[in-house]
Order: structure tokens, then C-alpha cells, then sequence
């Protein structure tokens, strides 16, 4: 799946591989396809919770964050 704008998903990045110049994360169970520029930025997220948002703003269009402690 692609994320529309306005559209997050947040949850274990359980996987990560790239597929012809693209990303596809596999986050809690859900297979989601991201620009390839973030690989950089998500293979330091592996393992982690996080939380992908993608907007409508020009060169801020995906926003990554990662969940601090050890929220279930």
C-alpha cells in the first residue's frame, strides 16, 4: 500500500527492501512503499516503533518519528 497525504501508519518496522528505486517496509504486519531515499533513515528504525506520516508538503513529504520507551 501507499500512504495518501494526511495518512500515517505507526507500529514495529519488521522488514526492509528495496524495490526498483523505492522502499517496501513491512510495519506491524503491513507491507507499506516508501521513496527510496528513506532506507537510510529506516534501517536506524529496525526493530523500533515508529511512525510514518506523509503530508502535502513540498520537500517534507514523508515524516518519520520513533517511539521513545516502551509503550505496548
Amino acid at each position: 500500500m501507499k500512504l495518501s497525504p494526511w495518512e500515517e501508519i505507526v507500529g514495529w518496522l519488521e522488514e526492509i527492501k528495496d524495490m526498483d528505486g523505492n522502499v517496501m517496509v513491512k510495519i506491524s504486519g503491513y507491507k507499506v512503499l516508501l521513496p527510496g531515499y528513506m532506507k537510510k533513515k529506516l534501517e536506524k528504525c529496525k526493530g523500533k516503533k515508529i511512525g510514518i506520516l506523509r503530508t502535502d508538503i513540498k520537500g517534507r513529504e514523508y515524516l518519520l518519528r520513533v517511539e521513545n520507551g516502551n509503550n505496548n
